[in-house]
């Protein structure tokens, strides 16, 4: 990719051939899939602009992607994802698809269930009060994690639980139900 023109508020983006290629390979399969189409050619507009762009068709895709794993019966609202600033988004994203077997597209991250956006920005780093929350299905998994992570797992009335936190200090809670 090129970006064409003097002023940082005001360009073009060009693709070379390797790229729109990738693109539309793409795009194909994203039609085969029914979601929405990616535009193709030559764009004028601001790199705030084609930011907003991208990461709306991309919460738009992952949506689509998650649907039949968002449902919750009868409730009428749910968690759909997490916007959370990052000194690396792209770098950091991933982070999140290695360590928990989730898939990255630049700044976003998601799996089922889990749909999460990162943004340049710096991190919050409210950690215990802001985290994100993980279940896992039984101790014996969140023992697995424990070790990975070579955390401490906590024992609660209600939830078993361990804190890390990811590269940019954002704390992330692993838990469970506690067994009986």
């Amino acid at each position: 990719m090129r970006v064409i023109g003097p002023h940082p508020q005001h360009c073009e983006i060009e693709l070379d051939p390797v790229e729109a290629y990738r693109r539309r390979r793409l795009l194909d399969a994203m039609l085969r899939a029914g979601l929405p189409k990616m535009q193709h050619g030559i764009y004028r507009g601001t790199f705030a602009e084609f930011a907003r762009m991208d990461e709306a068709r991309m919460l738009m895709i992952a949506r689509r992607m998650n649907q039949e794993d968002h449902t919750m019966g009868e409730a009428t609202l749910q968690l759909d994802h997490l916007n959370m600033p990052a000194r690396d988004p792209e770098g950091l994203a991933r982070w999140y698809a290695q360590t928990f077997g989730l898939q990255a597209t630049a700044h976003v991250v998601r799996g089922p269930g889990v749909l999460i956006a990162f943004q340049r920005g710096e991190p919050v780093n409210r950690a215990p009060e802001f985290h994100i929350g993980l279940r896992v299905s039984s101790l014996t998994a969140l023992n697995e994690w424990a070790r990975k992570f070579g955390a401490q797992v906590t024992t609660g009335a209600e939830f078993t639980t361990l804190r890390t936190l990811d590269p940019d200090g954002n704390c992330i809670e692993i838990y469970c139900k506690t067994e009986a």
